[in-house]
């Protein structure tokens, strides 16, 4: 099994049990979400600021859109054992993942994502330095409509 495959089942493992904490997101990607294994990136594209993956990623995907698709959800390093965090990055339309922001990471190494394609115009007012996410902040701002909307945008039944 690639080193991706076995992380990406840990970090389902993780977010199922997020999931029993009652994350309406988390029950999204575990349903609908999208699995990926790190590529490395393409040389064409920079390695950009650290910290700021929902910005990085929106302007990649804004910048190249025949090319790259804006994804949000989780990711997990390698010594993390599956241990996920809130993350976005891009994929191209191979279905690599092109993550301009972890190649600042020095000690560790990507090892699997899980997200769903957020349409860029819903990511815009969330896109910034050091934000803490499209999701983190459509939860804050419309999370009364969100669980209709999204899903809606996505083409997936709610949950």
């Amino acid at each position: 099994m690639p080193l991706g495959k076995s992380h990406v089942g840990l970090l389902r493992a993780f977010l199922d049990c997020e999931d029993n904490n009652h994350n309406w997101w988390v029950r999204m990607l575990l349903r609908y979400g999208q699995a990926f294994d790190p590529s490395p990136l393409p040389d064409d594209i920079p390695v950009m600021r650290e910290r700021c993956c929902y910005l990085n990623s929106f302007t990649l995907a804004t910048e190249q859109p025949d090319r790259l698709t804006y994804f949000e959800g989780y990711g997990v390093f390698a010594k993390a054992d599956g241990w996920g965090m809130l993350h976005a990055w891009c994929v191209d339309r191979s279905g690599h993942v092109v993550d301009a922001t972890w190649p600042n990471v020095k000690s560790d190494v990507p090892a699997g994502y899980i997200g769903l394609p957020i349409p860029v115009e819903v990511v815009k007012p969330y896109a910034y330095p050091e934000s803490r996410g499209t999701i983190n902040g459509w939860l804050h701002d419309h999370r009364d409509v969100m669980q209709t909307i999204l899903p809606r945008l996505l083409g997936v039944d709610p949950i």
